[in-house]
């Protein structure tokens, strides 16, 4: 009889280790395609800056997640804590004439299936002509895929700095 139960309770056992626990499929989120999401993104950057080059900025800001967590950062201060205020600058810098961006060095790193971080470097020339100017940097940007659309939650952007000689000597 002990034998019997021993057998039953091992089989028992098997038989439990041998299946799968209940998927919920309705909550899966499918499986991350870093690849798939990296070329949206960049899209998403490439329309970006063709809305500012061809100046349509109201397009350009479009790309401005209308979310608390936004906060843009320039050369280490906060510049902007909405989209709004981003959307504003835009504006601003427009007054000056035609605004072309190039980027260059992209590099996107899907983080989810709907977040990523983008790294890029951009030339932006402002203006036409002898009263145009220029100036390049490094922009780190974090975006989420809102309401179907990749949207800029966040960024940083920089300006190469010079160093004095002490800072060179270190």
């Amino acid at each position: 009889m002990r034998l019997r139960n021993a057998a039953a309770a091992l089989l028992l056992l098997f038989s439990l280790g041998c299946t799968q626990p209940p998927v919920d499929v309705a909550s899966e989120e499918p499986a991350l395609d870093p690849d798939q999401v990296a070329a949206e993104v960049r899209s998403a950057l490439e329309a970006y800056g063709s809305a500012i080059n061809s100046g349509d900025l109201e397009v350009a800001a479009s790309y401005y997640a209308d979310d608390p967590r936004f906060i843009w950062v320039e050369d280490g201060l906060v510049a902007y804590e909405s989209a709004a205020e981003a959307a504003e600058s835009l504006a601003q810098v427009s007054q000056y004439g035609t605004v072309q961006v190039d980027f260059s060095q992209l590099r996107v790193d899907a983080l989810s299936n709907d977040v990523a971080t983008v790294f890029t470097t951009h030339t932006t020339t402002v203006g036409e002509g002898d009263a145009s100017f220029a100036f390049s940097g490094a922009l780190t940007i974090t975006m989420m895929r809102i309401d179907g659309g990749w949207k800029f939650v966040s960024g940083h952007s920089s300006s190469p700095q010079q160093l004095n000689s002490d800072e060179e000597a270190r």
